[in-house]
């Protein structure tokens, strides 16, 4: 069994470089498990990805090789998270996780337009539109 990485040791570079260089970040909706993706940086397909829980819904998804966040999870997606924060924003900043180099990161649900999550395809950009995730950082 391997040890427990403490949110601290994981490492932002990737997910900073993403935003700084304006790359939008890629989305993938599993039907099956109503789960969101939210993708950073690129992961080769023998990547060991690990999940990280930052709250009941929300987990940092970070490379086993080098503790490097390349994305995000959003668990019940479709059933708790839209809904609980439906006109609402969710904040990493009140989950009481800090990193040096990004002060907050925020996903604002302004309109909730779910038929476009059926798809097990990575979403179409008018998503981008209709779900309005906006990160934040210093």
């Amino acid at each position: 069994m391997s040890e427990i990485i403490k949110v601290n040791e994981l490492k932002t570079n990737q997910w900073r470089d993403s935003f700084t260089n304006k790359k939008s970040p890629e989305f993938d909706y599993d039907a099956d498990l109503d789960i969101m993706y939210l993708y950073f940086a690129p992961i080769e397909k023998k990547e060991r990805i690990i999940t990280h829980n930052i709250d009941r819904y929300v987990s940092f998804l970070f490379k086993q090789s080098d503790n490097e966040i390349v994305g995000m999870s959003f668990e019940a997606f479709k059933k708790s998270f839209l809904p609980s924060y439906a006109g609402k924003t969710w904040n990493l900043i009140e989950t009481g996780i800090e990193f040096e180099h990004i002060k907050d990161i925020r996903f604002i649900v302004t309109k909730i337009e779910t038929e476009s999550l059926e798809k097990k395809a990575p979403l179409p950009k008018p998503i981008e539109k209709r779900i309005q995730l906006e990160p934040v950082f210093a």
